[in-house]
């Protein structure tokens, strides 16, 4: 009886076990990773030159004003002036950067804080084929982008590492360029002349003739 028992709790312990041991494990659910939020892009504001003109008129003043609005946070502003296609290449880079000044009087005349940059490209940033009357007004303009000063730190960085690489791949070419006229310029030693043999001439002396006897 006692064996019989035994062998009863022998069997459900055992059994026992192995039934929990071969239960399936639950699946461990992944937890989701937030995508990176991208960062927000800065428009610019524009505003916009008569022909010719590095002036602002009092719409695009207000332009200004109402771009200020809210911008408690920044630290940098950055102007960049540009004109249409019209005229010559040097008096449009002239023209640009003095449109870049005029909207920076201007927010130095609202009591604006920030640090503010300047630059002209000129008629090297078209948006369009600047052929119509409208398409060159839409050139004719000067862009404002308010930013934070880490946001600015990178934007130079990037210039920066801009030049850097313009830099290195100039002096590749240079380095081309001076192979090439080095192979091109190589002067071939000339070879040795020869001088044909002069021919020498023996003179026979002349023949002496005898003295006349005297008579």
């Amino acid at each position: 009886m006692l064996r019989v028992v035994l062998s009863v709790i022998f069997c459900l312990a055992f059994f026992g076990c192995s039934k929990d041991n071969n239960k399936p494990v639950d699946p461990v659910t992944p937890v989701p990773v937030p995508a990176p939020v991208p960062a927000p892009v800065v428009e610019p504001t524009v505003v916009h030159f008569s022909f010719n003109s590095a002036k602002l008129d009092k719409v695009q003043k207000e332009v200004i004003e109402k771009a200020l609005v809210g911008k408690t946070n920044v630290e940098v502003i950055k102007i960049v002036g540009n004109t249409d296609s019209a005229g010559p290449k040097k008096y449009n880079d002239k023209l640009s950067v003095k449109r870049a000044k005029a909207v920076k009087r201007y927010l130095k005349h609202l009591k604006v804080k920030a640090a503010i940059v300047v630059e002209g490209k000129g008629e090297s940033n078209l948006l369009n084929a600047d052929k119509t009357k409208a398409e060159q007004a839409a050139n004719r303009r000067a862009e404002i982008t308010f930013l934070l000063k880490s946001d600015f730190a990178v934007n130079v960085a990037k210039k920066a590492e801009k030049k850097v690489v313009k830099k290195v791949e100039k002096a590749k070419k240079v380095k081309k360029v001076k192979k090439v006229v080095t192979k091109k310029v190589e002067v071939k030693p000339e070879a040795p002349k020869v001088v044909a043999p002069v021919e020498v001439k023996a003179v026979q002396p002349e023949a002496v003739q005898p003295a006349a006897a005297p008579k």
